[in-house]
């Protein structure tokens, strides 16, 4: 507050400091600089600042002190280095590019500081304007490789600590790595980092090494590329497979027709058609704008560059092949029947997000996935198995399948934000956010309530009812959901995945009570 202003006391210590308090200036424009040198005991530079910049804030600073009758010497400067390590410098600035907070940093940089560094002001309008659209994967990719390398420390650790001896030798005496990402990992990498740039060695290496001449070992690229197909294939989403085609093994066993090569062919298949629909599925919510970098999603392969586009396709294409020919051999035993079905599960697996149906993004998505994933899996998987079909089969189905259409339809909840920004009209668009969370309840509990009537009218045993086990974590779900409705959307961020936990609990119970009925009926 200005001293002196009508109204206001004048502003006086109430107590002498115990010690001389050091003041340091942040100001990044000339006469913040001139100020430093007049009078500061020290200067703080900006997270992103590049070494031309500095020098030159430098200069001015020196002057002015020299001028002030001051040792530039005297002056303290220190500053923040944005760092991200990673096993290859290409690595490290293909992550940079898709932090939401880099993406940030880059699109406010202003004319002076890109002047400075020797860069044009209109890919940052262009960076910017992706933001204020929260389009980060275009605005990521806008990004060169050297605007990133003049503002950020991007590299290996070694790398990391060389490029921080460089701001040393420019005049910042005391550098601070200041992690992108802060995880554990992250962090530790930084700190090594560090440490590397208190040793001897650090700047030592006069330039560093081409983007292109920097190799992985053959064990780092096998553990990168298999860890990124292990996202983009989201395993945990596999009890949406296997619990339909277990449920129509046991069902098999009852019926005392269980034939344990047919069910092992039956289950690969349909993990494998899982495989390429949620691959493909990840391929074409990234073209649509769907999955952007903070979308709370399971896997973010694609839009973290983890893996191609290019790639993922050939990944879904392998599975559904896989997946086919596995398929051929069904048909080789149980004949056309399983024709139909093979081709209701191909086409629906592909077409969940890509055209010409793209049917997730529209209010079919839901009833879609109930029949596919849930009377087609399990009455198919019976008749593989069985060659016969049976009403027990569609009965044991629906509870299956309202489970299955609570994962997508808690998906489609959670994300009603994103897939109205991105132009798609699922239910929970078109009716809004109440009646999102009764459809949820609805679903959920239908399954219980499904289970209990198909074992009041006989088509089920009895033992079946052990999936009511489950129910603590139904109620879970319907608290998670409650919370969601009230306005607490981190209740449901996770709501896919809790959903496919409560699916796999029900549908793994209820598999052991059709196991012990069959046991029992011998």
């Amino acid at each position: 507050m200005p001293s002196g202003k009508p109204g206001l006391p004048p502003l006086v210590p109430q107590f002498p400091p115990v010690h001389r308090v050091p003041i340091y200036i942040a100001g990044y424009r000339s006469p913040m600089m001139a100020l430093a040198g007049q009078k500061a005991d020290g200067y703080l530079a900006r997270p992103a600042e590049s070494i031309p910049g500095l020098r030159k804030l430098l200069r001015v600073m020196n002057k002015s002190a020299k001028a002030a009758g001051r040792d530039p010497k005297d002056i303290d400067v220190a500053g923040y280095l944005l760092t991200l390590v990673a096993d290859t410098r290409r690595d490290a600035l293909n992550r940079a590019k898709r932090e939401p907070f880099v993406i940030y940093m880059m699109s406010i940089l202003s004319d002076v500081t890109l002047g400075r560094a020797g860069f044009e002001t209109a890919l940052r309008d262009q960076i910017a304007a992706a933001w204020r659209r929260e389009d980060f994967t275009t605005a990521g990719n806008l990004i060169p490789d050297d605007l990133l390398d003049a503002f950020i420390l991007c590299g290996t650790g070694r790398e990391v600590a060389d490029r921080a001896w460089e701001y040393h030798e420019a005049g910042m005496s005391l550098p601070l790595l200041q992690p992108v990402v802060q995880d554990e990992e992250q962090t530790m990498a930084v700190l090594d980092a560090a440490v590397a740039y208190g040793t001897a060695a650090a700047g030592a290496v006069t330039s560093r090494a081409a983007l292109d001449e920097q190799k992985k070992s053959g064990l780092a690229s096998l553990r990168d590329r298999l860890g990124a197909y292990y996202e983009i294939a989201r395993p945990f989403s596999f009890t949406a497979s296997t619990v339909p085609v277990a449920v129509g093994g046991a069902l098999a066993a009852v019926e005392g027709l269980f034939d344990w090569t047919l069910f092992l062919v039956a289950l690969v298949a349909s993990v494998l058609l899982h495989i390429g629909t949620n691959v493909t599925n990840e391929i074409y919510d990234v073209r649509k704008g769907v999955d952007t970098i903070v979308s709370p999603r399971a896997s973010h392969a694609i839009v973290k560059g983890r893996i191609g586009d290019r790639e993922a396709q050939v990944l879904s294409i392998v599975a559904f092949a896989a997946a086919f020919a596995l398929g051929v051999y069904l048909v080789s035993v149980r004949g056309w029947p399983i024709v139909a079905l093979g081709l209701a599960g191909l086409i629906g697996g592909y077409t969940y997000t890509a055209p010409p149906f793209q049917y997730k993004f529209s209010s079919f998505g839901i009833p879609l996935v109930f029949l596919l994933m849930g009377p087609l899996m399990v009455v198919g998987a019976f008749y593989a198995i069985t060659g016969t079909f049976h009403w027990s089969a569609l009965a044991v189905s629906v509870p299956v399948g309202f489970l299955v259409a609570a994962i997508l339809h808690g998906n489609e909840w959670r994300d009603i934000s994103e897939d109205a920004r991105a132009g798609a009209r699922t239910f929970s668009v078109r009716a809004g956010r109440e009646a999102a969370h009764w459809l949820y309840i609805s679903l959920v509990v239908g399954a219980y309530l499904a289970l209990t009537v198909a074992v009041v009218v006989g088509l089920l045993p009895t033992w079946s009812l052990l999936a009511m086990l489950s129910l603590p974590l139904l109620v879970r779900q319907i608290r998670s959901a409650e919370f969601g409705a009230s306005g607490q959307q981190r209740a449901i961020a996770m709501i896919d995945l809790q959903t496919a936990q409560l699916h796999a609990a029900f549908g793994y119970l209820m598999v052991v009570g059709l196991l012990v009925a069959a046991l029992a009926a011998r």
